[in-house]
């Protein structure tokens, strides 16, 4: 039976002291009441209690096992009304606070229902005194007083921190979780040999170390199918070692048989061919077993009209007919009236070359009806041709009136017996309505200044020289696919964001329509990833609705080029400008510290299930460390990178 005894409570405040700051002065009414309603255990409950437990079945098994078996560095906690399904609380004895670090994963043996359990530490170590309150006034007078000209000794101490429940091990398998360990369940650290199989960190392409892990190296498979074909992302701030984590993946890749596009708007990879000049990397790389070592195979590309960083940097072309007009549209930021006499022009272009080749079968097959090319033969030079033709002979027209057959007749003077007949200029016989039986576009002054302002939006991207050049070949797709080939477009000198686009779909088209002709043994052999630095400038958030069939190109890519081993790879600094269709485009990604209430929000809701503790070291993760998110991995884990081999431009 509990009761409550006064004498306990008079010797308490003889050693306590009459009053005191924590409680308030009780009354005799409140004692009184007190007395009725609060009730405490006695010396005899208590050795009952003793008893019970020692006699508890499974103790002789247990207490021996925890002897003999490696010390714990925690023990579960009760819960708290606020408590998560998949997260625990563990308290830490002060003496092993030393072996408590923040992703260090853990095994938990629940004895009570004989049940284990891996976790992984996301939160603390956190300091709680084991007797005072942290706010009391003699924990707080010790605190200040440190450093003050005064030895006070701290209160005894101990640690507690959050584990997110992975799952629970049964037969050696990790499945999910459906209970949770009892409170003063043990907490064992796990042996850095376990981590390689637990977390399936085996593959031929090295990324870093397991963080908090000096021995555990992160791998990924490079020849699974559903891992790097599943298209991959990286985000970061600038000075969170992006960059760094993009030329590893590309020396990587390389030598796991890839072939390599980089998109490089400031030039930062045109160096890669050499080694990395940093003092004191060489001790660094052997810890990855890598020396400074350049890319074997490279070549460094560059825009009409623009210049490079690299030296002797190729100039290429774009062959016009490789983007449809609807992506032409749309890169092109064509207003509503003009977009239409493009489209009205550019089937009128069809027509002609039909005509010219005496074509009667369909245009494309079923295979091909689809937007993600133009028409074979199609230039820029003949569109802005064929609309010049058309407002010289609407000119013409108007100047003279009707025309019969191909001819003009003056009106016969009163004083002349036979008509005259007037012959047409050159540049009506040569139109070329008249001499294939075509429609004119323009048939009104309306027409005449759409045309015409189509007219000047063609020919400003006919200066561009990008297009169908003679003096400077297409990029080849056979030779940026080569295995082993990285290929760098440097973009550092082209200010002009249409240029850009423009080179980044016709090379997405033409690698896309490549790949799907060869054989899948072929396309093994050819693997690709295409890295687009920047993403955000090329399609963004705020314009994907005008951009509607780019966006249906990345999707089409990013799903059927999977099964041909044609890999895009997003990198950007501005994750909440990307649209979300990119997102769920990639399912490997690699996180690296961002900031910003937005870019966090965009990333949460990309990422998945990844702890709200970790999502909370992800503004001040430092250079080099970052989440990755993969299908290979079990769950997204944190990564050290490791430093790149070759050489980076930072003459930015």
């Amino acid at each position: 039976m509990l009761s409550w005894d006064s004498q306990d409570h008079e010797r308490q405040v003889e050693e306590q002291g009459p009053y005191s700051d924590e409680s308030p002065l009780l009354d005799e009414d409140v004692i009184m009441s007190m007395k009725r309603e609060f009730v405490g255990p006695r010396t005899a409950d208590i050795e009952h209690h003793l008893a019970v437990y020692e006699a508890m079945p499974g103790s002789d098994e247990i207490y021996p096992q925890a002897l003999s078996g490696p010390e714990p560095i925690a023990f579960v906690h009760f819960d708290v009304s606020t408590a998560k399904n998949n997260v625990i609380e563990a308290l830490i004895h002060r003496d092993d606070l030393a072996s408590i670090d923040r992703g260090l994963y853990v095994k938990i043996d629940s004895h009570m229902d004989s049940r284990n359990y891996s976790g992984r530490i996301v939160e603390g170590p956190f300091f709680d005194p084991d007797v005072l309150k942290r706010d009391s006034t003699p924990v707080q007078f010790i605190i200040l007083n440190q450093g003050q000209g005064k030895v006070l000794s701290l209160p005894e101490y101990h640690g507690r921190m959050q584990i997110e429940i992975l799952g629970e091990e049964i037969n050696g398998l990790l499945v999910p979780a459906t209970r949770r360990p009892h409170p003063a369940s043990p907490v064992f650290p796990y042996g850095s040999s376990m981590m390689v199989d637990m977390l399936n960190l085996n593959g031929n392409i090295l990324l870093g170390r397991l963080d908090t892990y000096e021995d555990v190296f992160v791998n990924i498979d490079g020849d699974n199918k559903n891992v790097l074909p599943r298209n991959m992302l990286i985000v970061g701030t600038v000075g969170s070692g992006k960059s760094n984590t993009n030329q590893v993946l590309i020396e990587e890749t390389l030598n796991a048989g890839y072939a390599q596009v980089v998109v490089d708007p400031e030039g930062e990879y045109t160096l890669m061919d050499q080694p990395v000049a940093q003092e004191g990397i060489e001790a660094t790389l052997d810890l990855y077993e890598r020396k400074p070592c350049g890319v074997k195979q490279m070549k460094v590309y560059r825009p009409p009209r623009c210049s490079s960083k690299r030296e002797g940097a190729i100039e290429f072309s774009v062959p016009f007919d490789s983007l449809s007009p609807e992506l032409i549209v749309e890169i092109t930021d064509m207003i509503d009236n003009q977009a239409r006499r493009f489209t009205f022009l550019y089937e009128q272009a069809i027509a002609l070359l039909r005509k010219q080749a005496r074509l009667t079968e369909s245009i494309f097959g079923e295979d091909e009806a689809d937007l993600s090319r133009g028409y074979p033969g199609i230039t820029l030079e003949l569109l802005l041709s064929m609309l010049r033709q058309e407002i010289s002979h609407y000119e013409y027209k108007r100047i003279h009136g009707d025309q019969d057959r191909g001819r003009k007749t003056t009106k016969k003077p009163k004083d002349e017996p036979t008509p005259i007949e007037e012959p047409l200029p050159a540049s009506e016989l040569d139109f070329y309505c008249r001499q294939y039986q075509l429609k004119p576009l323009i048939e009104d002054y309306p027409d005449l200044s759409s045309y015409r302002g189509l007219l000047k939006k063609l020919r400003e991207l006919h200066l561009t020289r990008l297009f169908d050049r003679t003096n400077a070949e297409e990029l080849k797709m056979e030779m940026l696919s080569s295995p082993g080939q990285l290929s760098v477009l440097d973009m550092s000198d082209c200010d002009d964001r249409q240029v850009k686009n423009i080179i980044i779909a016709d090379l997405l088209a033409r690698m896309y329509r490549y790949k799907m002709e060869l054989s899948e043994k072929t396309n093994k052999e050819r693997k690709i990833i295409i890295t687009l630095e920047e993403a955000h400038g090329f399609v963004s958030r705020e314009n994907k609705d005008k951009m509607g069939q780019t966006l249906s190109q990345l999707q089409r890519i990013a799903r059927r080029g999977r099964k041909r081993w044609l890999i895009l790879h997003f990198v950007t600094q501005s994750p909440q400008h990307l649209p979300s269709e990119l997102f769920e485009l990639a399912n490997n990604k690699i996180i690296h510290q961002t900031t910003g209430t937005e870019n966090l929000r965009v990333l949460k809701l990309a990422a998945g299930t990844v702890n709200e503790g970790i999502w909370d070291d992800v503004p001040s993760l430092g250079i080099g460390r970052a989440i990755v998110v993969s299908s290979q991995y079990p769950h997204p884990i944190v990564v050290r990178f490791r430093p790149a081999a070759s050489q980076r431009n930072y003459m930015l």
